[in-house]
């Protein structure tokens, strides 16, 4: 089994994800596998703590298998604070799925590479 598989599902416990976004696009899975009632707040950050070990493996398996070349593999990192209301991030949201969504099916092929597009969104304060 792909070792990728493996800690994906150990960040997500339960069914694969569902088929179906929710109103803004993203994922409903958090809702429907860790209904509020069943997590705590420390439950959530000890996912949240496995996905960004996971995030920091993908990218240092990356620098360290030779010379990474950002510009060429298309790699970045950034984060960008965003003043929108509830309705502007939902249509935000719905747009980015909707650019995303054409690609989502795509199966290894000569000439494709696996990029892995990470997305964490996190109201301020």
């Amino acid at each position: 089994m792909d070792e990728r598989a493996d800690r994906d599902d150990s960040v997500r416990p339960g069914p694969e994800l569902p088929d179906e976004p929710d109103a803004a696009g993203w994922g409903v899975w958090t809702r429907r596998e860790l209904p509020p009632e069943r997590t705590t707040a420390d439950d959530h950050v000890r996912f949240f703590t496995v996905f960004l070990a996971g995030l920091l493996g993908d990218f240092g398996r990356y620098v360290h298998a030779g010379r990474p070349d950002f510009v060429a593999d298309g790699v970045g990192y950034r984060q960008v604070p965003l003043e929108l209301s509830d309705q502007e991030f939902a249509e935000l949201a719905g747009r980015l799925n909707a650019a995303i969504a054409p690609v989502l099916g795509n199966r290894p092929a000569p000439g494709r590479r696996r990029r892995m597009l990470t997305t964490i969104v996190i109201p301020g304060a």
